[in-house]
């Protein structure tokens, strides 16, 4: 088996792997990359990455990077293409196909009445892209990608308001607030919005209707379906997976999914740090995947990377963060060369990561700030409030907790879509739940099933395949919770016993 990432598949230089740029005009932003012409524009991209058109007389669509039809698993990306084209009678019509997509991908659409560009339900295929306030119009897979071809100028607001913060120099995975970036007049594109390529302004879409609350039972059958549907498109169309394994939820619904695809995917955990054989991430996958009779490889990311793996990791990404990039330096030696990997990220969507806060009262943008641990700047607290403008008649009208909405767009959208883009350098990613079905499904359980210890998941992994429950989920941080939680509990009910105030 292969290894190491010296050239793309395509033999091109694995500077800005992965990445693309819309101009209005034709350029040669890079050397190695191809062009495509659309209707009004021109499409750039590194050649590993999948750029494929369909037209009509009326439309013409491109897809940038892969898609997959939880209703048709073997419909190519040249079909889905097709069907998009066929479908582009009205605005609407494109949102509610696009809507239904799993994969990784951006998609601009231009018909006779409409341009728009979209992405995943995620946003893991990054777009950024200029307002209406800077003089040319161009959209990019990073901002500073765009910045090399155009005359962008850096926002002074930006840096003295987030750059230099304590947020943004401590945290080793920080992120932007709202749709913001560095550059005066660029924005990044959110989840659940579509950009209007003619006015430049982005819309949300998707999240009109009532979610409703389902029974425990209906949201796990149903999200089974939808994660294993999706799993078994992922294996029609790349035969070459690999799956990523810790003592984690997320991973170990991934590996049920597994169960329904046939040939065992490569499975690997990255050992980094202190992990050692007996950290639960390294010692209950080799238990589990033991059991099963399937492999388990450990790619080590201990070395350290050298000066000119710094230099290129830093020049394909922004933010690049040291630790990813010690990651990527050991799966750039590790990792099986031609295979996609499964991502777990987007799950945590459904988690209640935000509901646990100690912070009561209306959510407003010093609460956001608070409850992500940013300064509460200016300028943070403006992309907030921004954000929230929006956000409160989504949440409203969905029926969708606007903290669970704000990790959906905020945390997923600019932390987990950055933490994606970073590894873009040396693998492409799968995630099965960046699905806006089966996070809607999920969404439509009660909370207290979407919290520890995650009954809804717990159900959907029985659902899938029950052996994989062999071993137990996250046994430390259990312990952590058992141990911090249940004497206060044993103290409160002792109190209460005694008629003392609690």
């Amino acid at each position: 088996m292969k290894h190491g990432f010296a050239e793309s598949t395509h033999g091109a230089d694995v500077h800005l792997r992965r990445q693309f740029l819309l101009t209005p005009q034709p350029v040669q932003p890079f050397f190695g990359w191809n062009s495509r012409k659309t209707r009004h524009s021109y499409v750039h991209h590194h050649p590993d990455l999948l750029v494929t058109q369909g037209s009509t007389n009326e439309t013409v669509v491109t897809l940038i990077g892969f898609a997959i039809d939880p209703n048709n698993l073997l419909a190519t990306d040249q079909r889905i293409v097709a069907r998009l084209a066929e479908s582009a009678t009205e605005l609407e019509s494109v949102l509610g196909v696009a809507a239904q997509m799993g994969g990784r991908w951006a998609l601009l659409v231009e018909h006779d009445n409409f341009d728009i560009l979209l992405h995943d339900a995620c946003g893991l295929r990054q777009v950024f892209y200029s307002d209406d306030t800077h003089r040319v119009a161009f959209c990019a897979s990073q901002a500073t990608t765009a910045a090399k071809v155009h005359d962008i100028v850096e926002d002074p607001e930006a840096a003295e308001g987030f750059l230099r913060t304590r947020f943004a120099l401590t945290n080793p995975e920080f992120w932007w607030p709202g749709d913001s970036t560095q550059f005066r007049g660029v924005r990044c594109l959110l989840p659940n919005h579509y950009l209007d390529l003619r006015t430049r302004q982005a819309h949300r879409y998707g999240l009109g209707k009532k979610t409703g609350r389902k029974s425990l039972g209906y949201a796990a059958k149903h999200g089974a379906e939808i994660l294993a549907a999706l799993m078994r498109g992922a294996a029609a169309r790349y035969p070459l997976l690999a799956l990523p394994i810790t003592a984690g939820w997320d991973s170990r619904a991934l590996l049920a999914a597994c169960r329904h695809i046939g040939a065992a995917p490569y499975c690997y955990t990255l050992r980094w740090g202190a992990l050692g054989v007996t950290h639960q991430d390294i010692a209950i996958p080799a238990r589990l995947l033991g059991s099963l009779q399937w492999d388990h490889h450990i790619i080590d990311c201990s070395a350290l990377a050298g000066s000119d793996f710094i230099t290129l990791y830093k020049s394909n990404t922004d933010p690049a963060h040291d630790e990813a990039c010690s990651l990527a330096y050991g799966l750039s030696r590790g990792y099986p060369e031609g295979y996609i990997s499964l991502s777990g990220h987007c799950s945590e969507v459904a988690r209640c990561f935000y509901h646990s806060s100690p912070f009561t009262g209306p959510i407003v943008p010093e609460t956001l700030a608070k409850i992500t641990q940013m300064d509460a700047t200016p300028f943070v607290l403006s992309h907030f409030r921004r954000w929230l403008e929006g956000a409160l008649a989504t949440a409203e009208q969905s029926g969708i907790s606007l903290l669970d909405l704000f990790y959906w767009e905020q945390r997923v959208g600019r932390w987990a879509a950055n933490g994606q883009a970073q590894w873009d350098l040396v693998h492409e990613r799968f995630t099965a739940f960046n699905s806006r079905p089966l996070l809607l499904t999920l969404l439509s359980a009660q909370e207290r099933h979407r919290r520890p210890a995650y009954a809804l998941y717990r159900r959907m992994i029985q659902r899938l395949a029950p052996e994989v429950l062999r071993e137990p989920i996250n046994p430390d941080a259990v312990s952590k919770v058992w141990k911090r939680n249940i004497p206060r509990a044993i103290m409160r009910r002792l109190r209460a016993a005694l008629s003392l105030r609690v």
